[in-house]
């Protein structure tokens, strides 16, 4: 938008008549309206703007949410392997020493 005298469709003229200072009121009168219509529109703009804004700062949130989740979800599920693996080292474990005992008894009788 070009809120120049030249956009706004004023002209230079020097006020030398009553019809002329009437052209000119009417020239300011249209600029003033174009002006409102056009802050008019960038109100509506902003506010379209502000809604989009406020609507993507709830899609990064819940997204961030769903990404903490999963990272948790990750961390239990890997703590629960690692659990499960030392489990069965253990058992392995008691079933050698379990075993090596048998042996032993097997040589005593």
């Amino acid at each position: 938008m070009d809120a120049s005298m030249e956009g706004l469709g004023l002209t230079n003229d020097n006020f030398i008549s009553k019809i002329e200072m009437t052209k000119i009121l009417g020239q300011l009168q249209e600029a003033r309206e174009t002006l409102r219509d056009y802050s008019a529109s960038i109100q509506t703009d902003l506010r379209v703007i502000e809604t989009r804004r406020d609507f993507i700062q709830k899609n990064v949130n819940t997204f961030q949410a769903g990404g903490d989740d999963l990272i948790l979800a990750d961390l239990n599920e890997k703590g629960s392997q690692i659990l499960a693996l030392q489990t069965r080292q253990l058992i392995q474990f008691e079933t050698l020493s379990f075993t090596s005992n048998l042996n032993i008894l097997d040589l005593f009788s």
